[in-house]
Formats: C-alpha cells, structure tokens, sequence
C-alpha cells in the first residue's frame, strides 16, 4: 500500500478523468484521449527527471504527485478567490490565486524535504488520498453504464427526404448558411437591452433581404436546432426512441454531425465549407471538404486547461494556444476574414459556420478589439452582448457586399439557433421548470434574428415559414426544382439535463 506507483498513476489520470466524468453525457470520449496521454506522459516523465537527479524514486513520485494536486488545485481556488467581494474586482485575482498555489506547492515541497525519513508513511496517505479521489468519478461511470443499461440511448437516422436529383437545373447558387448563436430579435433587443437594430436591418433590406419578423428557433438548444434545420426535420423520431430519463446528448450530436442537407448538396456537385466553432459538436464535420477553423485544443481540453495554474500564464501573454478567449477572439476574426474568400471558388458552394457570438464568450469590444479580462469585469453581461453584436453587425456587413459583389447568385442566410437566456434560466439552466416560465422569458429564449437572400428577391414563399425547420426546404425546392413539403410551425423547451424531455409550446400568432 506504500507503493509510490499507486498514487503516482492515480494522480496523472484523475484530473482528466474527473473532468470526462463530471461531463460525461455531453462530451465524445475521442476527445478524452488526447488529454489524458498528455497528463500521464508528462507527469511520468516529469518523475523520471527528477529521479534522475534525486535518485529517490519515492521522493520523486511525491513532488510529481504534489506538483499536480497544486496544478489542479488552482480552478476551485480561482473561483473561489474570484467569488470573495473584496477580491472580484481585482484586476489579478488569476495571478493572486497562481501565487497562493505557488506558495501551497512550496510548503509541500519543504515539508517533505524535512520528513525525508517518513516517505513510507507519507506514500501511505498519498496512495489513501488518491483511492479516495478516484472513487468519486468511478461513481460518476457506474451511474453513467447503469443508466447505460436501462436507458439505451437510440441512434435514430433522420428521415430520409426524396431527393430526384435528375431534375434539370439551372446554374446552381453558392449557399451561406451563417448561424449567429443567441442573436435577438429586434424586440428582444430593444426590451430587454434597450438597443434598436433597426439599422443593420435596414441595411439588410436595402441590400435585398428579407428580414423574417417573429421567427422563432423550433428549439431551445444549439444542439436540437442545428440537428433539426441540418436535417430539414423535427427531432420526434429520435426523441420518441428515446428515454426521456436520458442525459445522453450522443444521439443528437450524431445528427449534427451526419447530417442530411450536407450530403443532399453534395449530390448536386457542392462543395462543402465548413466554418467550426469552439463547441465540439460543430468544430469540424465529416462530411466538410474544407473545414476552416482556428484553434489547437478542443473545448474539452480547453476546459482542463483552465482549471489549471497554468491559465494565468496563458491570459498574461495571450497565448493562443491554451488562452481560450483570445483563442475565440482570433477564431471570428480569422473565419470573417476567410469567408468572402469561398466566393473565388468556381464550384457550387455550401458553405455552413457556427458562429458563436454575441453568444459569450464576450471578448469583442464595438470597435473589434480584444476585451481583457480587467475590462470584461467591469461591465455587465447586457453591455458585453450588445458590443459583441455591435461589432458583429459592422463584420457582417462588409461580408455581404462582398458575398454579393463577387457571386450576387447567392442564396445568404443569417439565422440565430436560439436567443438569449432569461436570468432565471441561466441561473438554473439544467432543472428550469419552463411550464412555470413567463411569457416574456419564452419569447426572450425562442425569438430569433433571421434574414435571407434570394438573388432573385422573389420571397412570397417565405410567408409560410418562420423558423428554420423550413429553410432549406424551401431553398432547396426553389433553387434545386424539388417538391419537398413544408411542415407545420413547431416549437419545443427543455432543460440541459434531460435532453429528450422537452416542451411542446404554441406561439401566440
């Protein structure tokens, strides 16, 4: 039991497993793997060194298993150090909790030194200790693999569209399919934040769109309404198949990633950009030819990373590769840049990108710039959304008069997938009782901006859509000579928790 090994292998595989377990239904083990390599390697390693130079092997576990206990000590002393009044709005409270664990690893490393001669003992607690901390994502699994058991997670296909791809068609349009995640409706906007949008929407107007006015998302998650409008359907399959005790998100994210409208296009000669964003789900795609993103860590490791003592370092220097904000905030910049660029594609093009902003992160000011973590501190969240979507609206405008000055045979949608969050949801968002929801908490959540262009600006048949489901149903019959069925308005509510246990709502008309 004093074995340096027990506690030294158990401690270079608990950090990422306690964070797969804490998030086990909604994150793919593929992501896991990595990680998880990288901790045990690096802290074996790191062990080996300093054998090399102790020559005390058990001694050396101890540091290595003292310097990752710190390591990872640092995100609940974070929080807490941020959380204390006193301390919020100090502009290096990171720094201030890097220190504290700096100084925790000290004291550890001199009281060890001074007990050279009860290692065995000190193994003992180590070894006790981290059995100890194991047991609680272990618990986490077998409650994962006895749902698992009981409640089988169904993978259901999307239903099949018939497609006759032997229609005869004229020179097909470059398709921009622009989710901008959590962006309002004009009401929303103007009673919730006070910000009149009329503006960019006349903007859009004059340039030839047409602004869908009460569009709302048929569902209350990016997952459910990316799955549902890339799949030209509802989710009532997948959702009837499966349990609705179920936290599984798998499902789900399969038809994100599988979807029917990308390989529908495919079959009439597109080829398919795809604009990742931060969120798994929608970082890259199978069926892409071209994926374009910026980022070198997936949202998992990104995560661990800032639970970790190394976080500070990375917001200090901005380093890209582990500063997940400054990472976000090159990401847009880079993928606004790079999307006027697809129109020099002499192929069909399909271009879809998850843009994730003004939904947080918030790390654009108006102008563009990059928002520090002192300034992001002294703002509320409503000014930090309206910059984000002040800033987007200038990009997104330059993106349109380039879109159309290169190929006006474009079809552009800008669609959001869901609104805003309601405080009360935001601060409940996996149990919120929806059926307890107020009117205006609804239409805040399920309000969308939607804008599309036709380049023949012939838009009557938008008149019998308003939500997503139907966009490219109605696209693909107009532009592609199909006759696919629109299908009724629908809309749906739920919690993060239990993804197959939703709400069915009805819009007031």
């Amino acid at each position: 039991m004093s074995s340096p090994l027990i506690h030294l292998l158990i401690f270079s595989l608990y950090p990422v497993i306690s964070l797969y377990a804490s998030n086990i239904y909604q994150v793919s083990y593929i992501d896991v793997v990595f990680p998880l390599l990288m901790v045990f390697i690096s802290t074996n390693l790191f062990t080996f060194i300093l054998f090399f130079f102790t020559r005390n092997f058990r001694f050396s576990a101890l540091i290595t298993s003292t310097f990752i206990l710190s390591v990872f000590l640092y995100g609940p002393l974070n929080k807490l150090v941020g959380d204390l009044p006193i301390l919020y709005h100090l502009n290096n409270s990171l720094l201030l909790s890097a220190i504290l664990v700096f100084f925790f690893f000290l004291y550890l490393i001199f009281f060890l030194t001074k007990k050279i001669n009860h290692l065995e003992k000190i193994n003992r607690f180590y070894n006790i200790l981290a059995i100890f901390l194991f047991i609680f994502p272990l618990l986490s699994f077998s409650d994962y693999f006895v749902a698992d058991l009981s409640i089988k997670p169904v993978q259901v296909s999307s239903s099949q569209i018939a497609i006759d791809y032997n229609r005869p068609k004229d020179k097909l349009p470059d398709i921009y399919y622009l989710i901008l995640d959590r962006y309002a409706a004009s009401d929303t906007l103007l009673n919730i934040y006070q910000y009149d949008n009329s503006p960019f929407l006349q903007y859009l107007q004059d340039k030839g769109f047409q602004i869908i006015n009460g569009s709302w998302a048929n569902y209350y998650s990016s997952a459910h309404s990316i799955a549902s409008s890339l799949n030209l359907n509802y989710l009532n399959e997948l959702i009837k198949n499966n349990d609705a005790e179920s936290k599984d998100w798998m499902p789900i994210v399969d038809l994100i990633q599988n979807q029917q409208l990308a390989r529908i296009l495919k079959k009439f000669g597109y080829r398919y950009y795809h604009f990742g964003s931060w969120w798994w789900p929608t970082s890259k795609n199978r069926l892409a030819d071209i994926t374009v993103n910026l980022g070198y860590i997936s949202e998992f490791s990104a995560v661990l990373i800032n639970n970790t003592v190394f976080l500070p370092l990375a917001r200090e220097f901005k380093l890209p590769l582990i500063d997940t904000r400054y990472a976000q905030w090159r990401r847009i910049r880079y993928q606004l840049d790079k999307l006027p660029k697809v129109a020099e594609d002499k192929e069909p093009t399909f271009v879809f990108a998850h843009l994730i902003i003004p939904h947080e992160p918030f790390v654009f000011n108006a102008e563009g710039g990059f928002l520090t973590d002192d300034k992001d501190k002294l703002l509320d969240n409503n000014r930090k959304y309206l910059d984000q979507l002040v800033f987007l609206n200038s990009r997104l405008s330059i993106l349109v008069n380039a879109i159309l000055e290169k190929t006006p045979n474009s079809v552009i949608i800008l669609q959001a997938d869901e609104g805003p969050y309601p405080n009360r949801y935001e601060n409940d968002k996996n149990n919120f009782d929806w059926e307890k929801a107020e009117k205006s908490e609804i239409d805040t959540k399920m309000s969308i901006f939607n804008a599309v262009y036709f380049p023949d600006r012939d838009y009557l048949l938008l008149n019998k859509i308003s939500s997503p489901v139907n966009s490219f149903r109605l696209i693909i019959n107009k532009f592609l000579k199909q006759n696919i069925p629109l299908l009724e308005e629908r809309y749906y509510l739920g919690n993060m928790t239990y993804p197959y246990k939703i709400l069915e709502i009805k819009k007031d008309k």
